[in-house]
């Protein structure tokens, strides 16, 4: 690209463009190419604040790696230093790439414009100057008087007062950009002013601090958002665990409760196996009785049936003993205890159990629920 053409495009949306891909770039990190575009067009708009905080945020590596990168800021630090040979020396000492090499050639071009000794241009006495020369041209000319119509520049602001003046100037005491008519014939003539040129690289600056106030406090934010995120995390996994271990002590619980069952139901039915055994028992023996008792009342019907009185006095007299004794021991025989057959005392009193297993809740307190369950129960 030609150098002419280079000086004509660059305006703010070229800056604003690899400003904007630094920014945009992924984990903020940008290529070495937009690196190496945006020092160099830092340096040709003579911004060396932004310069040297562009090569402060650029990674080590990077640099490293890009000997044009470093060439570059090279040529930015004999700027900063006011070295204008070495300038002219470090430009030529590099062999330039085709995206820096039309750059360099409008930096070489802009350093001639404004001198060995590097020397802002006077805007406002070239304006007074160039107004004076359309004056004289003018007058020189015949009967018109009017001062020539510079052609606009589309690019560039003009002057709401003086629509053919460029705004090249900052009003300090209105805080806002004029032109040069402004502050000799219009009414910031009275007014602090300063060049345009050092309020943009100034507040561009300020704005530039702003910015990596923002990204270190964006990196921060982001920083605790990813926290939370593993705060999230850890207690999904804490809970978790938590659930499958209280599932695991209340299958201890079952466990022990059933086994307990178990226990008792062994109990139960030992004592009832007992109770029966002794009841069929006694049972056994009144059937041995009864049954001897009906052999011997068929006995002694028998004998009241013989006719003979001799035969039944020789049988009746033992007959009698006997029917008597066994009467007797009958009546007497031993019977189960009343109440016998009950199981009232197997009751399984579980209110304060229940009590203590309402109340049962997370931490170390066992002791002192299990106590004041115990209390309870006795209130």
């Amino acid at each position: 690209m030609p150098v002419s053409v280079m000086m004509a495009e660059f305006d703010e949306n070229l800056l604003l463009q690899f400003e904007t891909q630094e920014l945009e770039a992924p984990g903020g990190i940008a290529t070495p190419q937009v690196y190496s575009q945006l020092l160099v067009l830092y340096l040709l708009n003579n911004d060396m604040n932004n310069a040297r905080y562009l090569w402060k945020r650029i990674p080590q590596a990077i640099k490293t790696a890009n000997p044009e990168l470093a060439a570059i800021w090279a040529v930015g630090q004999r700027i900063w230093q006011r070295d204008f040979p070495g300038i002219y020396t470090a430009i030529d000492a590099y062999q330039w790439s085709e995206s820096i090499l039309p750059v360099m050639e409008a930096l070489r071009v802009v350093l001639d414009r404004h001198g060995v000794h590097g020397l802002q241009r006077n805007l406002l006495v070239e304006n007074i100057i160039d107004i004076y020369k359309q004056q004289q041209e003018g007058g020189s000319g015949g009967s018109t008087t009017e001062t020539p119509i510079k052609p606009k520049s589309s690019k560039e602001p003009m002057c709401q007062e003086h629509e053919d003046e460029k705004i090249n100037i900052y009003c300090v005491t209105h805080q806002i950009p004029t032109c040069s008519m402004c502050k000799v014939f219009g009414q910031h003539k009275d007014c602090e002013v300063s060049p345009l040129a050092s309020v943009y690289q100034a507040q561009k600056g300020e704005l530039s601090n702003a910015i990596d106030a923002l990204v270190a406090v964006n990196g921060r934010l982001q920083a605790l958002l990813n926290q939370m995120e593993e705060a999230c995390t850890a207690v999904q996994d804490n809970a978790q665990g938590a659930k499958q271990r209280l599932g695991e002590c209340f299958d201890s619980l079952y466990a022990a409760l059933e086994e307990r069952k178990n226990v008792l139901l062994e109990r139960i039915s030992k004592e009832q196996d007992e109770k029966i055994a002794a009841l069929r028992s006694l049972a056994r023996r009144y059937g041995d009785r009864l049954q001897a008792a009906t052999e011997l009342t068929d006995t002694a019907v028998q004998a009241l049936e013989q006719s003979g009185a001799a035969d039944f006095l020789l049988a009746s007299k033992n007959l009698i003993a006997q029917t008597k004794d066994v009467a007797k021991s009958s009546l007497a025989e031993e019977r189960p205890e009343p109440g016998f057959e009950k199981m009232d005392h197997f009751t399984l009193d579980t209110e304060q159990v229940e009590t203590l297993l309402s109340k049962m809740d997370f931490g170390g307190d066992d002791d002192e629920e299990f106590e004041d369950a115990e209390d309870e129960e006795e209130e």
